[in-house]
């Protein structure tokens, strides 16, 4: 007898949560934790169904088992699984399975915690600072001296802009996204009346504003062994979705003090580790070496 394939489909650039057999309640408390952070959820009640899905998700932010009365047979087939997964993984029952990244409760709030705290440990170590170095040096960089200056912010949430560039970056094992902000009503506090007029030379401009913000993000980021390839900058419609795929990636948030620019930057591995740690790595700009040259996407 053919097995039936899941109806689910996996899409390979989102991140999941996956649940075995939550309840209504539970599911629903879930689905809208994974909407908070920007990640995709199944839900399915087959447990070669399960295996199947799992074994799809390419980027997996945290596993869920109704564990309560499997069979013996079916938690040694989970088992087999989800220990090669370093997302944490929660069963609602106390097993016998002694492994790091597995808890034990059917708490809707502890899960929640779980997989909150695992993804808060997953920023690179002083990136933020990295992002604060590249956002005060890039206009230097561009049209000389400005007395912009650049703080980090929780989010940006009270930032007003009505122009939005992104732009990629990959590694084997690593993708990253940048979105440059822009307030077009204060720009002329640093640009000169052609840009604030002319749409053209603004999508110009800020393009190349973000390739050299990334340019001195992936300079220093090599310095650890990673070498990342630059995609090209594209404009988001402001009627229409600013956000990345449903990938969860945590954030640095950067904004000017003239409320012109803000930075948002973000790297995830598909290993749910630390992408990188930049400890110890004093930043700066090389323009004259041939490490400078950067290979684009």
């Amino acid at each position: 007898m053919t097995e039936k394939k899941s109806s689910i489909r996996i899409l390979k650039s989102s991140s999941y949560i996956c649940s075995f057999k939550a309840n209504a309640a539970l599911f629903e408390a879930l689905t809208e934790f994974a909407k908070k952070i920007n990640v995709r959820i199944f839900n399915v009640d087959n447990a070669d169904e399960y295996l199947e899905l799992l074994g799809q998700v390419k980027h997996c932010v945290g596993c869920f088992i109704h564990s309560d009365e499997l069979s013996k047979e079916v938690i040694t087939k989970f088992d087999q699984l989800l220990n090669t997964q370093t997302c944490p993984v929660v069963f609602t029952t106390n097993l016998e399975l002694n492994r790091e990244h597995y808890h034990f409760t059917s708490s809707q709030i502890e899960i929640e915690k779980i997989f909150k705290n695992s993804l808060d440990k997953l920023m690179p170590k002083r990136l933020n600072e990295l992002t604060v170095f590249a956002a005060n040096n890039v206009l230097n960089f561009l049209i000389g001296n400005t007395d912009l200056k650049y703080s980090e912010l929780k989010n940006l949430e009270n930032f007003h802009c009505d122009f939005i560039l992104s732009c990629q970056v990959q590694a084997p094992n690593i993708f990253g996204y940048c979105f440059l902000k822009v307030n077009t009503q204060n720009i002329d506090k640093v640009l000169a009346q052609e840009y604030v007029e002319s749409e053209f030379k603004l999508m110009d401009f800020t393009k190349e504003m973000v390739n050299q913000f990334w340019g001195i993000i992936c300079q220093n980021i090599r310095k650890v062994g990673i070498f990342p390839q630059i995609g090209l900058p594209s404009a988001y419609d402001m009627n229409g979705n600013a956000g990345i795929a449903k990938t969860y990636i945590p954030a640095i948030y950067v904004k000017d003090d003239k409320n012109i620019f803000a930075f948002e930057v973000g790297f995830a591995s598909l290993d749910h580790t630390i992408p990188f740690d930049l400890t110890n790595i004093e930043f700066n700009i090389d323009t004259g070496s041939e490490e400078a040259e950067l290979e684009l996407l």
